[in-house]
């Protein structure tokens, strides 16, 4: 549902981003193409301002007439005029009207004007409307280019026509070409004039011109004299400003060309949405896949976390704090990047850790060993010396030593072999049903025959006389007897260790406590309590331990099914609990009915 969503909400941005190109090419690229702000205007005038000054004219019986000063003031000074006639033809108002345009007009006068084809150098608008049984008309002139303008600018030199660099601006602005003939037809000036106009015209040809109604054939001209020679002046008008004289002068429709444009617009519409949506979906998963990437290089070259962008994860919003959301599609890779990024960082943590513990536990296993080595070879060195000779007691003390050195040689070998046998589980259990209880006993009779521990005071207690449990008895003892050694050699002379075997309330487990009001442990030393080759500081014998002591005795305990829990503070002693879970396999001989094994 979550894909089908994904593809519904492509399809609707396609559509939209469709409709708005569309229509913004056929509302802006149209008028770029087709129109211009003044054409627009000249509209305006024909559909709303002409009537309008119609219908707030007042004329009066005696052909006095009004017109509001602020609707002629709408009128362009430099391009439009309005001229009122009565039902005879004669001038009963008029504003800005050039003095060439005569004051009454005979039946076909008018229409002759109307029809001058700019030969007067005004295109003609004319509303008529019946007032108290008279007939009024209203004439606008508007020019869409200042022809007057243009034959002022028209001048000889040398028997050469010209014309003024601001009547060609004017022709530029309007996008308008012009051409000059004499009264025979022959060209005499031409600017931009199209290669399908010829440069001389016969009366036929130019009667064909001047009314075809073809936008690219159709002309405009005017006749006038300049330094007394007859001059026709020919303008016609370039695309896309040709367009609106079809519109406002009457000529024929360019419907297939709008036709043509609407389509190309729509096709172009709909490639552009297609290629937009592309790329915003494009950097859209490019972006997430490009920063995963890049994460993934950082990690294989040891920098174990997310690619930073200002100071903060690039998937991290800097305004909301959350992913961003064109990042929620991979939110599960991210999760699992930054999880192995944080497993990575701690493995090289940890690495790095355990390989400073390991040189140290090296420096100091390899000093324990050099120390006794040291003297097994010097005992051993004077008993071979043959200059001497040694008593009886002498070898027998000096043998003595070497014994002891090599015998605690011996163990931390062993306890090396041992750990490393425990942690790749090659150590068979010879697990059998025993008494917990008869077993803690004899580990803390062991522990009180230790001369280490002379000066200590070792106490068992115990409610219980037989708690059966599966163990391997050789390890489950030295696991105790790590424990109990660890208690003794790391607190001072007249500590009480106290030693526990209980069943907790709802009976399904066997709790082993030692504990001890010695010194206790650092929160440093706690949390490495168990970390192979470690080794505390807080060792009162000269000798110290192998570092593995209580790493094996960890090892053994989860072994056996069990779990250890710590409680320690420096100065107030130490506490440790070993949970046995009783199963099918264990219990107390009153539930199971059996004696001690």
């Amino acid at each position: 549902m979550r894909i089908w969503g994904r593809y519904i909400f492509i399809l609707l941005m396609i559509v939209v981003l469709y409709l708005f190109l569309y229509l913004t090419f056929n509302s802006v690229g149209y008028y770029l193409l087709f129109g211009w702000p003044w054409d627009h205007e000249v509209q305006n005038r024909v559909k709303n301002i002409y009537p309008t000054i119609l219908s707030k004219t007042l004329i009066d019986e005696q052909n006095y007439v009004q017109v509001p000063k602020a609707l002629l003031d709408k009128l362009d000074p430099k391009r439009e005029w309005l001229q009122i006639v009565d039902e005879e033809g004669k001038e009963i108002f008029q504003y800005q009207k050039p003095e060439k345009v005569p004051k009454q007009y005979s039946i076909h006068e008018l229409s002759h004007l109307k029809k001058g084809n700019l030969a007067n150098g005004y295109q003609i608008y004319t509303l008529y409307a019946n007032i108290e049984g008279r007939g009024i008309t209203w004439i606008f002139g508007y020019t869409p280019i200042d022809t007057e303008l243009l034959k002022k600018s028209t001048y000889l030199e040398k028997d050469k026509v010209k014309v003024s660099n601001q009547a060609v601006a004017e022709l530029k602005k309007t996008n308008a070409w012009l051409q000059i003939l004499d009264e025979k037809g022959v060209e005499l000036f031409q600017f931009q004039r199209p290669d399908s106009f010829p440069n001389r015209y016969h009366p036929g040809q130019f009667v064909y011109y001047d009314e075809e109604d073809d936008s690219e054939q159709h002309i405009y001209h005017m006749i006038d004299k300049v330094d007394g020679k007859t001059m026709i002046w020919v303008i016609g008008f370039s695309e896309p400003v040709l367009e609106k004289y079809y519109r406002y002068f009457g000529m024929a429709s360019d419907q297939q060309e709008k036709s043509d444009y609407f389509v190309w617009s729509g096709l172009v519409s709909y490639i552009l949405s297609l290629l937009i949506v592309a790329i915003i979906f494009a950097y859209r998963f490019a972006g997430p896949m490009v920063h995963i990437m890049n994460w993934l290089k950082q990690l294989a070259v040891g920098k174990y976390e997310e690619p930073q962008k200002k100071g903060r994860p690039a998937s991290i919003s800097r305004i909301s704090g959350k992913v961003k959301r064109s990042y929620r599609d991979f939110i599960e890779v991210i999760q699992a990047m930054k999880y192995l990024t944080y497993v990575l960082k701690k493995s090289e943590e940890d690495r790095k850790k355990l390989e400073k513990t390991r040189e140290e536990w090296l420096t100091g296993v390899s000093h324990d060993l050099k120390t006794p080595l040291s003297s097994v070879k010097g005992y051993a060195d004077l008993l071979a010396e043959p200059q001497y000779e040694w008593s009886k007691d002498e070898v027998q003390r000096y043998a003595k030593v070497i014994q002891e050195k090599a015998h605690y040689m011996e163990n931390l070998i062993n306890d090396l072999n041992l750990t490393f046998r425990l942690k790749n589980d090659a150590l068979p259990l010879n697990r059998e049903r025993y008494n917990l209880v008869e077993l803690v006993r004899r580990a803390v009779i062991d522990i009180a025959n230790d001369p280490r521990a002379e000066a200590m005071d070792i106490d068992f207690v115990t409610d219980l006389e037989n708690v059966i449990y599966p163990v391997d008895t050789k390890w489950f003892k030295r696991a105790l007897n790590n424990f109990l050694v660890n208690a003794v050699v790391h607190n001072p002379a007249g500590t009480k260790i106290t030693v526990q075997v209980k069943l907790n309330e709802e009976k399904d487990r066997v709790i082993v406590i030692i504990e001890d009001n010695g010194v206790g442990m650092s929160e440093n030393t706690l949390a490495h309590l168990f970390d192979r080759y470690y080794r505390g500081s807080r060792s009162l014998l000269k000798e110290s331990g192998s570092g593995l002591g209580m790493a094996i005795a960890e090892q053994l305990v989860k072994a056996h099914d069990g779990e250890i829990h710590i409680e320690s503070r420096e100065g107030k002693g130490t506490k440790i609990e070993l949970h046995f879970l009783l199963g099918k396999d264990g219990g107390s001989d009153e539930e199971k009915g059996e004696n001690v094994v």
